[in-house]
């Protein structure tokens, strides 16, 4: 959705009918997990937030940047559901030591569906510059040529 409108003249209204129609949802199913929460709760607070942050909502966007930081103190405190978001909306708006800590993160991590996110997180930087150092970074690493062409592609 986000790369199909990009420029386009409409998109502004289209970001503020999306945020007007999605925001109510996960306000009422809340940020975080819940005990009670069904796997379909789950699974519609991470699209909803998802989408929220393609449309560039700033109150999901905020929400997890802050979450990143406190992943970055404890890991346990974002919830596997929530963790691809998290490191999403992080990579997607990343500085340059957010970008390198991603790719730190990747090149230590022991499990590797851990690296994968990772490498994934950083390949979404909005930054030309991250861009382009995605690009002659994951050629040159030593991850399996399938996660070096999903990073590739993510770009």
């Amino acid at each position: 959705m986000e790369a199909r409108t990009v420029g386009e003249p409409r998109r502004p209204r289209f970001e503020q009918f999306a945020i007007k129609t999605l925001r109510p949802k996960l306000q009422e199913l809340g940020m975080d997990e819940k005990a009670t929460d069904t796997i379909e709760d789950r699974q519609l607070r991470s699209r909803l937030s998802g989408l929220l942050v393609q449309v560039n909502d700033e109150v999901v966007l905020a929400d997890g940047r802050a979450r990143y930081q406190r992943f970055l103190a404890d890991p346990t405190s974002v919830s596997p559901s929530q963790l691809g978001l998290v490191l999403g909306i992080a990579g997607r708006e990343a500085d340059q030591a957010t970008y390198d800590n991603f790719n730190e993160l990747a090149r230590t991590s022991l499990r590797g569906e851990d690296k994968f996110r990772y490498l994934g997180a950083y390949a979404t930087a909005k930054d030309p510059a991250h861009a382009k150092q995605t690009m002659n970074l994951a050629p040159a690493t030593d991850f399996p040529p399938i996660v070096t062409n999903n990073v590739l592609s993510s770009v």
